[in-house]
């Protein structure tokens, strides 16, 4: 009888791909009213996003600026995707299937930054910590 063949170990397979885990799109400029950046993957934005700038991510947006225009993060239904910024004051703010926008007569004397998730069907915008690594803590 002929000796068995040994057969090749089982290797799983992560449930997300690490070349889609670390796709982003990198923009160094600012955008400005009329202009809309889309994404499937992550956006990290290196200047401000304007009144009337929209960003549209399949994964999380990082704003190295200000943030005054439209963001929609997690734009295929994603709602463990975040939003961070310098100085956090959207227009509009989407993560995933949920929708938050700006009070009108909300002034900040010192903006200082801020990063939005969803917690509990909500999005919650709290305070960027350096020490979070990307999270936020409560």
């Amino acid at each position: 009888a002929p000796a068995p063949r040994p057969q090749a170990p089982a290797v799983s397979r992560p449930v997300v791909r690490a070349a889609d885990a670390t796709r982003a799109t990198l923009i160094h400029q600012i955008v400005r009213s009329g202009q809309v950046i889309r994404s499937t993957g992550h956006v990290v934005v290196v200047g401000d996003v304007n009144p009337g700038g929209e960003i549209v991510a399949g994964g999380d947006v990082i704003i190295w600026g200000r943030l005054r225009g439209i963001v929609h993060a997690g734009a295929m239904g994603n709602a463990s995707a975040m939003v961070c910024a310098l100085d956090f004051a959207p227009m509009q703010l989407r993560i995933g299937v949920y929708i938050a926008r700006s009070a009108d007569d909300e002034k900040r004397k010192e903006p200082f930054p801020e990063m939005a998730t969803v917690r509990d069907d909500a999005i919650i915008v709290e305070p960027w910590n350096r020490g979070t690594r990307g999270r936020a803590t409560a």
